[in-house]
């Protein structure tokens, strides 16, 4: 039985390649709306920041208000990044840890109880 013939293209011509596949890039998490709530997570509610009272803890959705994905910008946060929600800012000390369900958890290095509402979130490496 006879072995199946390569095709052999001259040099000068380059093989055929598949069309490259697009890959999403990271939303930047600046000027994003989030819901910001006082409570220990109840759920992982899109658009959504929980906040329990007295820790130094948020617990942020992927998908912002409008539903864009932000996954794999917070997971690329740098150690020592700045978070901005509203007017008040802290630091984050340790890198994000992916709960699940699409949740963050943050840790900050202050953070006060800010009122329930709507915020503009901001993250500066």
């Amino acid at each position: 039985m006879a072995a199946a013939a390569a095709t052999l293209l001259p040099a000068d011509v380059a093989p055929p390649r598949a069309e490259p596949v697009p890959v999403p890039i990271a939303a930047p998490v600046v000027g994003v709306q989030y819901d910001y709530v006082n409570a220990a997570i109840h759920g992982a509610a899109i658009g959504t920041i929980y906040h329990t009272s007295g820790e130094h803890v948020l617990s942020i959705n992927s998908l912002d208000k409008d539903g864009t994905n932000h996954y794999d910008a917070i997971a690329a946060i740098p150690i020592g990044a700045t978070i901005t929600i509203g007017s008040q800012s802290a630091i984050m000390p340790v890198k994000a840890t992916y709960i699940a369900g699409g949740m963050w958890s943050l840790t900050l290095d202050a953070w006060p109880d800010l009122p329930d509402g709507t915020y503009t979130v901001t993250v500066t490496p």
